[in-house]
């Protein structure tokens, strides 16, 4: 009985830690990761649900070819149509906070939109709303008949736009403070 328990142990912990794909794995272990480390370790479906049902994420030079912009110096990597993904640094819980904005708010797709900051423990995703000024999701917290909002992440500096895609505005502005986001006034 003590031999399958810690079988079933082992074998749970091993689900549990394993990424999409197993050349994900290296880059999972690396201690200080690159922008470009976490957009090789997003779930496919992140990046374009339509695309990761044929395989079109499947490896590290697949994803290479959609790369539009890198800036690792500044933590910013766009890729697709205009996708972002960006870094934050928690400077007081001393963690990696992601942000990504896929797909803008989802109008006229297939896919549904990603826009959120996340961490992954466990080497897991793990979107994180209490980070935002809102504390919950963007579209929970502004979607409307006249609002359909996303995040435009940024290249350089701490701000955050969120943008209605219906007009292309910005509505309002946030910028990290240390660990965690506060509106512009």
């Amino acid at each position: 009985m003590k031999y399958i328990i810690i079988l079933l142990s082992i074998v749970c912990s091993s689900l549990a830690s394993s990424f999409e794909f197993a050349w994900q794995s290296d880059l999972s272990t690396k201690e200080s990761k690159t922008i470009e480390d976490y957009f090789n370790l997003l779930p496919s479906r992140f990046i374009n649900c339509e695309g990761a049902q044929f395989g079109h994420y499947d490896s590290a030079e697949k994803r290479a070819k959609i790369i539009k912009h890198k800036d690792l110096k500044n933590g910013f990597l766009e890729f697709n149509r205009g996708s972002q993904i960006v870094l934050f640094k928690d400077r007081i819980n001393k963690k990696d906070i992601i942000g990504i904005q896929s797909g803008k708010c989802g109008s006229g797709s297939n896919c549904p939109a990603i826009n959120g900051f996340y961490t992954v423990e466990n080497n897991q995703w793990i979107e994180i709303n209490h980070v935002t000024p809102f504390k919950q999701s963007l579209t929970d917290a502004f979607y409307s008949d006249d609002i359909c909002p996303y995040y435009d992440l940024p290249r350089y500096g701490l701000r955050v736009k969120l943008i209605n895609e219906l007009s292309e505005k910005s509505f309002r502005e946030m910028t990290w403070k240390k660990d965690k986001f506060v509106f512009d006034e």
